[in-house]
């Protein structure tokens, strides 16, 4: 004897435009906006181990997203100052001071943890 098992799914077609309205959510300027101020917290770290001489170089530390063509959002923190780089990095007769790779050290889980829950209120919430 061969039995029919019949399954009904409610609610499929409106689960299709929110997943379809959270992918376009999670790709706009609202979700540049809450990974730009997420990497802040990167910024805030790294003034703080920034050397000061003049000051020059923590007030020179910015951050900025940039939305890509393939909807990926990539976000630089970082300074304009040419000798910026040799202060990071170290040169012939310094070491590096790392201010920037430890900021992203001490704060990097933040970080991932406010993107992910900036990214869920997006996406369920609407």
């Amino acid at each position: 004897m061969s039995e029919i098992l019949t399954v009904e799914v409610r609610g499929a077609d409106a689960a299709a435009q929110r997943l379809e309205r959270a992918a376009s959510e999670l790709s706009g300027a609202p979700f540049q906006s809450g990974v730009t101020d997420a990497a802040r917290l990167i910024e805030t770290a790294a003034r703080g181990y920034a050397p000061v001489a003049t000051g020059r170089l923590r007030a020179s530390l910015t951050t900025e997203a940039r939305m890509k063509s393939d909807a990926r959002v990539v976000v630089a923190v970082g300074s304009s100052l040419a000798y910026a780089p040799a202060v990071e990095y170290g040169g012939r007769r310094r070491r590096g001071r790392w201010f920037l790779r430890r900021a992203l050290a001490d704060q990097g889980s933040r970080v991932l943890a406010a993107v992910r829950r900036m990214a869920e209120r997006m996406t369920w919430n609407g």
